[in-house]
Parts: structure tokens; C-alpha cells; sequence
């Protein structure tokens, strides 16, 4: 059975390290912490979850962008072409920019709650992990959503979206 687990928030070790390559998805452990994070998740106005945020030190992510915002802090304005992205669990996601445009939208995280900043992220990329059956997946993404799995990557790698605040007038309370 899943359990809703803590958030971890800001200052707290194991969002500053990188995550460990999950390297078999099917194992018993990993398909029990990836259930607990999309519990998790689905009890957050979250669009996302990266499990160091859970306190799993494993590169795994849980993604479920809806069409339309589910809180008002979230930018979908932003992406007139905005699309869904339906709940995915993505284990050991990689990232290759498309282009080297980047564009700077607003930012918030569950790690952070109350506050937000404006970020500057490639407007698209391709996105290819596994699912936790081992089918390897690769998805063009731009806009928000390839905002959203920039910023969840970054947790993979020990980075918070503080970190890549350039203006920090921007960084401020809901």
C-alpha cells in the first residue's frame, strides 16, 4: 500500500546531492517508492515530484500536467500551445536541448513552499527515459512543459531553482 510522504524542504541535505541511476527498474523497492510518489504528488497541487524531494536518493521523477492549472501559481499563460502532459513516472531521465533559446518564466517548487522566481530554461528539448517497466520513451517538449522537466531534472542533479535565479528581485512570496 502507497503512503503520502513529507516534502522535504529548502536547506536540507539531500536536495543539494545528485541522485543514484536507478539500475533496475522493476525491483520491488523501486516500484514501491515510485507508488509512494505519485501518491505523494497527487496529494500536492504539485505538477510534479522528484524523489530526492521525498527524501529517495534515486533519479526518478513523477510528472502530471493537467491542461489547465490546478493553482493559481502556475504560469500556463505563459505556453498559449500548452498541452498535457498525463501522469508518467520517469526513471533516469536525460535531457538534450534543442535549440539554445531560453526563455524566463515564473517558478515555484513544493520544496520552497510560499515563494517563487523567475528562471531562464531552453524553450524545448527532447526528453527520453524508462518507464518502470524497462520500455525505453523519447518525447519532444517545449513551453511549460519543458520547463517543469527542467526544473524536476535539476533536483536529479542536487539543484534548486534558487540556484538559477540571475535577478533575485524576482524571488519572492506568493
Amino acid at each position: 500500500m502507497s503512503k503520502i510522504l513529507p516534502i522535504i524542504k529548502a536547506g536540507t541535505p539531500i536536495l543539494y546531492k545528485r541522485a543514484k541511476a536507478v539500475s533496475f527498474p522493476l525491483a520491488q523497492d523501486v516500484l514501491e517508492h515510485v507508488n509512494n510518489m505519485v501518491t505523494t504528488l497527487k496529494n500536492t497541487d504539485g505538477l510534479a515530484l522528484a524523489a530526492p524531494q521525498i527524501n529517495i536518493p534515486l533519479r526518478l521523477l513523477a510528472v502530471n500536467i493537467p491542461k489547465v492549472a490546478p493553482a493559481k501559481r502556475y504560469d500556463f499563460l505563459s505556453d498559449p500551445n500548452h498541452k498535457a502532459f498525463p501522469l508518467t513516472v520517469l526513471v533516469n531521465p536525460t535531457l538534450t536541448a534543442l535549440s539554445k533559446e531560453k526563455t524566463e518564466g515564473w517558478e515555484s517548487c513544493l520544496s520552497f513552499p510560499g515563494y517563487r522566481g523567475k528562471v531562464s530554461r531552453h524553450q524545448s528539448l527532447i526528453c527520453e527515459w524508462f518507464d518502470t517497466e524497462g520500455t525505453r520513451h523519447s518525447q519532444a517538449l517545449e513551453g511549460f512543459n519543458a520547463r517543469v522537466i527542467q526544473h524536476e531534472y535539476d533536483h536529479l542533479e542536487g539543484i534548486v531553482y534558487v540556484q538559477r535565479i540571475t535577478d533575485f528581485s524576482t524571488f519572492s512570496l506568493i
